[in-house]
C-alpha cells in the first residue's frame, strides 16, 4: 500500500511530500538532490489528496491554520468490493453471539447488505483457500479474521 511522507527540504526548507516508494527527490524551490531516507519524515498520510492538504496548511502561518493535522483520520478512498464484505464479515462476526455461524444466516445478512449470493459463496471458498475459513461442522462456518 503507497503511503506519503511530509518533510521538509535539508537545503532551503521547502516542505514537500512524496510517495513511501521513492528513494530521492530534487527540490522545486532550490534544485537541489536529497535522499529522503536520511530526512526527518513529518507526517505520513495514506492519500495524494490528505498531503497535499496538509503541507498547504503547514505553509500557512501559524495562526491561520484552522486544522488538526492527524495521520490516523479515515481516508477518503472509497473501498472495493472485497473489502466491503471482510468489513461485513467482521461486524457479522461481531454481532453474533457464537463463533460458529451458519451459512444460511450469513446468505441472508449478505443479501440484504446488497451482495449476489453467487459471488459470496465464491468469497467463501477463497476464504477457506487462504486458511481463513473453516468448516467445523456442515452448514457451519468459523472465521479466523
Amino acid at each position: 500500500m503507497t503511503f506519503f511522507k511530509i518533510f521538509y527540504c535539508p537545503f532551503c526548507r521547502t516542505l514537500m511530500y512524496c510517495p513511501n516508494t521513492q528513494k530521492t527527490k530534487k527540490c522545486p524551490n532550490c534544485q537541489k538532490g536529497f535522499k529522503i531516507k536520511r530526512l526527518k519524515i513529518i507526517k505520513t498520510t495514506d492519500s495524494v489528496q490528505q498531503a497535499i492538504y496538509i503541507v498547504q496548511a503547514l505553509k500557512l502561518p501559524p495562526e491561520l491554520r484552522h486544522i488538526t493535522i492527524d495521520s490516523k483520520e479515515k481516508s477518503t478512498k472509497i473501498k472495493g468490493k472485497k473489502e466491503k464484505f471482510l468489513d461485513f464479515i467482521q461486524k457479522f462476526q461481531e454481532t453474533s453471539t457464537i463463533k460458529k455461524i451458519t451459512i444460511n444466516s450469513l446468505m441472508k445478512e449478505a443479501e440484504q447488505v446488497g451482495f449476489n449470493k453467487e459471488w459470496v459463496l465464491k468469497q467463501l471458498i477463497e476464504l477457506e483457500k487462504l486458511g481463513l475459513l473453516i468448516r467445523p461442522q456442515k452448514d457451519y462456518l468459523q472465521f479466523l479474521l
